[in-house]
């Protein structure tokens, strides 16, 4: 999975994700995928409002 330009840091990726696998720091320009931890179910394109999450 991967994060585009598109994201507009509503953060329901971070909340839902099942592992813990993506994460949103202040001042950051988009959410990001820790791909060590990710485990591809597919949930977090699912429930993006923007279409921001793509497979690789």
């Amino acid at each position: 999975m991967v994060i585009t330009d598109k994201c507009i840091k509503c953060g329901k990726c971070v909340e839902n994700c099942p592992v813990a696998a993506i994460s949103l720091c202040k001042g950051d320009k988009q959410a990001h995928i820790d791909k060590s931890i990710c485990i591809e179910c597919g949930y977090c394109k699912s429930i993006c409002p923007v279409n921001a999450i793509e497979d690789k």
